[in-house]
């Protein structure tokens, strides 16, 4: 019998319960989820990066133009992107070489930023030359080092080059991506 009382107290209570957060009571289960919730959206946009630094023909300055596709997640503790890009770069060493080069890569800035950009380099101007480059770029919320290296057919015979470089990923400082 006693039994019995104890179930039908319990049932007459629950069903004039109300929820935790209803009393004023703080739902620290959605808060926690809240926090750790990642937010996935489609990128695509026009980016910029400049820079200037050393060369193996002395001083350089960078201008880049180019387009990105991808993804940006915006979440609590690791927010940022990874994205695909194809540019159009161009460079002036120290007055005498303007060289103009189109590269496909990667880059993401989670943590911090890195690229990888592969493509084809031509000297306009200098000592005239085609070849393939490479370039990584290293860094902090689109500041970043950027290493550059690649090898110029033309002349008499092949010659290396690189540059050591700071840019401005202005898309990344900006936040769009």
């Amino acid at each position: 019998m006693k039994l019995l009382a104890v179930a039908a107290v319990t049932i007459a209570a629950s069903a004039f319960a109300r929820p935790a957060a209803a009393c004023g009571v703080p739902d620290f289960g959605a808060m926690l989820a809240d926090v750790f919730k990642v937010e996935t959206t489609q990128v695509h946009t026009p980016i910029v990066i400049v820079g200037g630094g050393s060369s193996t023909e002395g001083s350089v300055g960078s201008f880049a133009i180019g387009y990105a596709w991808g993804e940006k997640q915006t979440d609590w503790l690791f927010p940022g992107s990874s994205v695909t890009r194809v540019l159009l770069d161009t460079r002036t060493d120290a007055g005498e070489t303007t060289a103009v080069a189109a590269t496909y890569g990667w880059y993401q800035n989670r943590v911090g930023s890195a690229g990888l950009d592969l493509g084809a380099e031509a000297e306009l101007t200098g000592l005239r030359g085609v070849g393939p480059t490479a370039r990584l770029t290293l860094g902090l919320h689109g500041v970043a080092l950027q290493l550059t290296g690649g090898v110029m057919f033309g002349g008499e015979a092949p010659r290396y080059e690189g540059s050591a470089q700071l840019v401005l990923e202005v898309m990344d400082m900006t936040g769009v991506i």
